[in-house]
């Protein structure tokens, strides 16, 4: 029998002291020297406060005067915090915390902080700041009440004695500072527009340099007294979309560092990430003048639009079995993501995840240029005649078939025969406008539509009642979104969106959308309906309008779309329509699968956030991407020991949404959110679209 291996710690493992010392050891940080900490979190807390201790730090068992910080769970809320501190007789403070605001007397001397803050300052090793890991139900109320009505009216008898002059107060330093006087905007600011750090730059405005006022002329906002700030929100310090300005700081690093990041974590092959495209040589990236794949990157063609025409060539057959389809589809996306270029036939099957049949079709096209299916669909004029047919706004591949086999060969065939084949009102529309809504539309014609559209939103935020008890009309976000705020010379449509100020918060969405369809109409910019607003409970928040429209000055009909939110999701909506697909699918995915430990901040189950057009909300998601087909039979556990939610059966479920919702006053929060730097709209593309 062979000797048993000596037990760790067992003196045939100790090392010699000459041995010992010959090995370096790494000093030892006091990060936590200096600083007392009591734990009101005590789920799975041994192990943390030894680390605290081990690294310079006083555990105490109840608060006391030398108390520096308290270390709660993240979900603690103002009304447990009160009764835990009930007791408490030294020196304290009252703040307003929660919503609504509740007072609550704390400790003068000693912060809250979340386990968060203990894990990542050991973790960085150094001390992070202690207002970044407020837990979220004691963070300050941005709108605390105000005294009572006894106060109230002893301060205005002495305000009326002779002699007496009134002094400025001393504002608290809970207290939301009102910002700039502003000749269109003097509603006191909601608390998704004013943060701490606004409240600063906006004290220091008052105290001496001179605000902005701004007025309205038509669809613009032109400043009458002070300088007009170039951007709002982010860092500035400035309420987002003060002025009429929504425009946000980027710091250029950052957002690089941001945009390879998301690259790197899309482009990635088995779940592990690979180095992004700029990473390639310059000679690999720049070689087809065509596209910018990376598999095409050393042909004089696209690959990805060979087989894209495949597609086309399965949609318009007959019969043709919908899996085909889908094979077709993935193999686009794997090519899409592929890293390297595709030179022989070894390196299309090294292409993971493509089928034996697609395979084929890769590479064929990678020795001929073309697939024999595209070849045979160009011949097959029945073919040709189902594509074209498909085009037509309204029209999938059974009608297309149905009208081929009622002798149909041209548009001008179903314009004949419109009422023999009974179109549509969708179907009349877009033969109608078919060859219009086939041609690009240029910037000048989005821009002659924005502004028509922003004078019309304006006019009906200033006509609607209770507006002229606020005037904020300035904050009433609406603008031209999609590939025009990206920059782009041509665009495919017109995508405005509309995000109310907050003085219409509670104004729904779908009748504010209404009445601006029927002022556009009366203008005559509006000409057909394809898909009226949705009154729908769930969609409430907002209100979508596709139609099409005339430019003034143009001779060709536009497809646009009219999209109204509630104020509160604006961020959201502006973050989600103001990508590329590709970015925003890449900023979603990692928002579920990359953001866990930011996450766990509001919510001590979560896994992730779901990010939407409407919301970025703590979720809980069971299996990960890389384990979605080998599921344990185990029951799962979130990293902090806690079993996950469960439905009302008893079940575990696969996704869950949990609170408390993530509070962005901005697109840079959402980004800061998520553990990123602010990217702005023009960096939006990852190209992988083709």
């Amino acid at each position: 029998m062979s000797p048993k291996r000596p037990a760790v710690g067992s003196p045939a493992t100790v090392k010699s002291p000459a041995t010992a010392a010959s090995i370096p050891q790494s000093p030892r940080l006091n990060i936590f020297a200096g600083h007392s900490l009591v734990f009101w979190a005590t789920m799975h807390m041994k192990i943390m406060q030894q680390r605290v201790q081990d690294f310079g730090g006083t555990l105490q068992k109840e608060l006391t005067a030398a108390t520096t910080h308290i270390v709660c769970p993240p979900h603690l809320t103002a009304k447990e915090a009160a009764v835990k501190l009930a007791c408490w007789t030294g020196p304290s403070k009252e703040v307003h915390v929660g919503q609504p605001a509740t007072l609550l007397r704390v400790p003068q001397d000693a912060v809250f902080v979340t386990t968060d803050w203990v894990s990542r300052s050991i973790g960085r090793q150094a001390l992070q700041p202690a207002e970044e890991y407020l837990p979220p139900g004691l963070k300050p109320a941005l709108h605390p009440p105000v005294g009572t009505q006894q106060q109230q009216q002893q301060q205005q008898s002495v305000a009326e004695e002779p002699g007496h002059q009134s002094q400025p107060a001393a504002e608290p330093a809970h207290l939301p500072a009102p910002r700039p006087s502003s000749s269109t905007a003097t509603i006191v600011l909601t608390d998704w527009q004013l943060t701490a750090a606004q409240q600063d730059v906006l004290r220091r405005v008052q105290c001496g340099d001179p605000p902005c006022q701004v007025e309205r002329r038509g669809s613009e906002f032109v400043a009458v007294s002070g300088v007009r700030p170039t951007y709002t929100g982010g860092s500035t310090g400035i309420p987002w979309g003060s002025c009429g300005v929504w425009d946000e700081p980027v710091d250029e690093e950052g957002a690089r560092d941001t945009f390879e990041r998301l690259k790197a974590f899309w482009y990635h092959t088995g779940g592990q990430p690979v180095s992004p495209v700029a990473a390639l040589p310059a000679a690999v990236t720049s070689g087809n003048p065509v596209c910018s794949h990376v598999a095409c990157s050393r042909r004089s063609f696209c690959i990805v639009n060979g087989l894209e025409g495949v597609r086309k060539a399965y949609v318009a057959s007959r019969g043709v079995d919908q899996f085909k389809i889908k094979a077709i589809d993935k193999g686009i996306s794997q090519l899409i993501r592929c890293r390297q270029p595709l030179d022989t036939d070894e390196d299309v099957e090294r292409v993971p995840h493509l089928g034996k049949k697609t395979i084929l079709k890769v590479q064929e096209i990678l020795h001929t240029g073309t697939s024999s299916r595209v070849t045979e669909a160009a011949a097959d004029a029945e073919l040709q005649v189902l594509n074209l047919f498909m085009e037509v706004w309204g029209v999938g591949d059974k009608t297309a078939e149905r009208w081929y086999n009622l002798g149909c060969r041209t548009l001008d065939d179903l314009r004949a025969r419109s009422e023999e084949l009974n179109l549509t009102s969708l179907q009349e529309v877009g033969l109608k406008y078919f060859d219009d809504l086939q041609r690009k539309i240029p910037r000048e014609e989005v821009a002659r539509v924005e502004a028509t559209v922003r004078q019309a939103c304006f006019d009906l935020v200033e006509r609607w009642e209770g507006y002229h008890q606020y005037r904020d009309v300035e904050f009433t976000f609406c603008q031209a979104t999609g590939s025009y705020r990206r920059g782009a010379p041509l665009c495919g449509d017109i995508d405005m969106l509309t995000c109310l100020p907050p003085s219409h918060r509670d104004v729904d969405p779908q009748s504010f959308l209404k009445e601006l369809i029927r002022s556009l109409l009366s203008k005559g910019l509006l000409l057909a309906e394809k898909a009226p607003t949705r009154d729908s409970a769930h969609l409430e928040s907002s209100a979508t309008w596709c139609g099409l429209c005339r430019p003034d000055g143009s001779h060709c009909v536009r497809r646009i779309d009219l999209k109204v939110y509630d104020p509160t999701q604006a961020p959201y909506a502006l973050a989600y329509f103001g990508s590329s697909q590709s970015f925003c699918r890449a900023l979603r995915y990692w928002a579920t699968y990359n953001t866990a430990h930011l996450a766990k901040r509001y919510n001590p189950h979560a896994t992730g956030f779901k990010l939407s057009d409407s919301v970025l909300q703590p979720m809980y998601r069971r299996w990960h991407p890389e384990k979605k087909r080998n599921r344990r039979r185990n029951e799962p556990k979130c990293e902090d020991g806690e079993p996950p939610p469960k439905n009302a059966s008893g079940h575990h479920v696969d996704d869950r949404l949990l609170q408390p919702l993530a509070r962005c006053a901005d697109e840079t929060s959402i980004f800061r959110e998520l553990g990123l730097s602010f990217v702005p709209p023009s960096m939006r593309i990852l190209k992988l679209e083709g």
